[in-house]
């Protein structure tokens, strides 16, 4: 008898640990569900965030008059920028811009001296040209700098992958023609020009050589080839990549010495890859078929040099 009961009791505790154990299964898996709901819809919000693909701090950004930040009766602009890899994963950064340092910008870039050009020898102008704004904007990026040092230092992410942090936010800010007269005197070049402004897109006008430098495009986020290009070779250079700004008659893209396959182009030894910065999608060593035909040059070698 004594016997039964002992075995009596085991089969009672043995029950009442499995309850015990039920009940702590289905809190455990009612709390993993809601918390795939909330990422679920964190992801979701996330996502909707990215269709306007970049917010401003202000709207006042979108009147022309402060398109130009020596026009601006703002201290600093901010923009929020969220964005997707290659590898589709989202990032956001905030893009802070001291409205004096792109007024100086500005300033620098009209009062460089114009040489003559006369449509060849083209690597030698534009390099001069490219080499200056980015040698005055250099303080004036650090902000920009730091940010993309912190996401490093949290993401930790491979030195190609850095490099594709970088370039695919550079992708996704809207592509605008920057233009040296007015786009109406623009059109006469007739080419691409042309179908960019019949299909009624933004153009900024009466910005001299037809480029914003580093500083004023991060201010006002208003850039075509030669822009970005400038840009993200000076945003790589400061992070140690051996870049260079690749150029021929009618377009600019980035090279990039790193292990890589497709179209490059082979200088003092090395090859440069092509990359577009202009649309998103374009990877390491893909150029556009539209641009394949034309003879590329180094315009802007690298600072490793």
């Amino acid at each position: 008898m004594k016997q039964l009961f002992t075995w009596f009791k085991r089969l009672l505790a043995g029950f009442l640990l499995l309850n015990a154990l039920g009940v702590l299964l289905t809190f455990f898996l009612s709390r993993e569900n809601t918390e795939e709901t909330e990422e679920q819809e964190a992801t979701e919000n996330f996502t909707t965030d990215l269709r306007e693909e970049y917010i401003t701090s202000s709207s006042s950004l979108e009147e022309n008059h402060t398109l130009f930040p020596c026009e601006s009766d703002q201290h600093w602009v901010r923009h929020r920028v969220g964005w997707e890899d290659y590898q589709r994963k989202k990032h956001r950064a905030d893009i802070e811009v001291d409205a004096q340092d792109a007024c100086k910008a500005h300033d620098e870039r009209e009062s460089y001296p114009t040489h003559y050009y006369d449509g060849r020898n083209a690597a030698p102008y534009w390099g001069a040209v490219y080499a200056s704004l980015v040698r005055i904007d250099q303080q004036a990026l650090v902000k920009i700098y730091k940010e993309f040092e912190q996401k490093a230092r949290k993401e930790r992410p491979t030195r190609k992958l850095l490099a594709e942090t970088i370039m695919t936010f550079i992708q996704h800010i809207p592509y605008v023609l920057i233009h040296e007269g007015t786009c109406e005197e623009d059109q006469a070049w007739g080419g691409f020009s042309v179908t960019y402004h019949k299909e009624g897109k933004e153009c900024v006008p009466n910005v001299k050589y037809g480029l914003q430098s580093p500083t004023e495009f991060m201010y006002n986020f208003k850039g075509d080839c030669d822009t970005r290009a400038v840009l993200a070779y000076a945003l790589l250079s400061y992070f140690g990549y051996d870049v260079v700004v690749l150029g021929c008659e009618v377009h600019a893209m980035l090279g990039i010495a790193l292990p890589a396959n497709g179209d490059y182009l082979r200088y003092k030894g090395k090859k440069y890859y092509f990359w577009e910065t202009t649309n998103v999608g374009w990877q390491i060593g893909q150029v556009p078929p539209n641009y394949k035909p034309y003879h590329w040059k180094v315009y802007l070698p690298s600072q490793n040099d």
